[in-house]
């Protein structure tokens, strides 16, 4: 059964390289899924990420969205996945437990 990717007030959601060695991390998604980093932590994260293959010091980025709906193939085709899903209450406070969860083989 494949898990629901639709909220009605937006997403709270983690990323991160499909492999060990990482990937470059995919700059457009921000546009496309009309997301932004949830911390400024993340958003080292992501600035590490634009040119390299490696990152910082974390090997995942925590992202928010408000548009209802995941893009889950498309963060695959970069070389990223979504490891899991938390949509967000109408005070746009993630919910305490994942709606989606995504296996992670590496």
């Amino acid at each position: 059964m494949k898990p629901e990717m639709r909220s009605k007030y937006g997403w709270e959601f983690i990323v991160k390289p499909k492999t060990l060695a990482g990937a470059r991390f995919p700059i457009d998604m921000l546009r496309y899924d009309r997301c932004y980093p949830a911390s400024s932590k993340d958003a080292s994260e992501i600035t590490a990420r634009i040119h390299y293959n490696t990152g910082g010091k974390g090997d995942q980025v925590t992202l928010r969205t408000t548009k209802g709906t995941l893009t889950k193939g498309r963060w695959e085709s970069f070389g990223w996945q979504i490891k899991e899903g938390y949509q967000l209450t109408k005070e746009g406070i993630p919910e305490s437990r994942p709606s989606l969860e995504f296996s992670t083989r590496l």
